[in-house]
């Protein structure tokens, strides 16, 4: 329960995801990093929300995101963020889609900046 507390205080601390929501429109697709607060501190992709894996389906609700927002995933290697899709699947959500790892979201957006993908 402590460790649950200190990561719901340290994700609360990194990003707001309730504000976020709130400022982007229903139909644009959130992003969110599964992994833990450390490794979303560590780097992120920018505009990406940390919400923890293992608390995904409570912190989307927090945020106020429906069921029918349009959600995009990743972690480090693809694993905790295909935990993550099927969560959320299995509590309604139908529109998510897993990224996959970190690095291979990076190096596939830095490449669509230099060819306008």
């Amino acid at each position: 329960m402590r460790r649950l507390f200190i990561s719901l205080i340290a994700v609360l601390a990194l990003t707001n995801p309730l504000a976020w929501a709130q400022d982007n429109p229903p139909e644009s697709t959130v992003l969110i990093d599964v992994r833990t607060p450390e490794e979303y501190a560590a780097g992120h992709i920018t505009g990406a929300l940390n919400m923890p894996y293992g608390d995904i389906v409570r912190l989307t609700a927090a945020a106020g995101m429906d069921r029918n927002t349009a959600l995009a995933l990743y972690c480090r290697s693809g694993r905790r963020s295909a935990i993550a899709e099927s969560e959320l699947r299995a509590n309604g959500f139908v529109n998510v889609e897993n990224l996959g790892a970190y690095e291979a979201v990076v190096e596939t957006r830095r490449s669509c900046d230099t060819s306008n993908c």
